[in-house]
């Protein structure tokens, strides 16, 4: 059991509706949070970046990260609108040390 909620944007991204998700699981301390894209077409760049407000104070905690993977292309492949570090594509199970656009880690 739990709780679920779904909200959707009003407008269309590149013609795919956007939904929403969050869900309560009875007996997990987590919310989850999950975005829907039905439909549209053509390729558009997508993050999660959590915001949080802990007047109290709080703890944050984060599972390990298994390995970081770049694309075979960069994002932004145009030198004049905007450069990159990374390799591209790379692979790399250890974040300290992931491969740079210029060599090395």
């Amino acid at each position: 059991g739990g709780w679920r909620a779904v909200f959707r944007l009003r407008r269309k991204v590149m013609g795919a509706t956007v939904d929403k998700v969050f869900t309560l699981r009875d007996g997990h301390p987590f919310l989850y949070q999950e975005h829907i894209f039905s439909g549209g077409s053509g390729a558009i760049s997508v993050a999660h970046h959590p915001m949080t407000a802990m007047h109290g104070g709080g703890r944050l905690a984060f599972s390990p990260k298994r390995l970081a993977v770049t694309p075979a292309t960069p994002l932004e492949p145009d030198p004049a609108r905007g450069r990159f570090m990374l390799a591209y594509p790379a692979r790399a199970t250890d974040l300290t040390h992931f491969p740079l656009a210029a060599g090395g880690t």
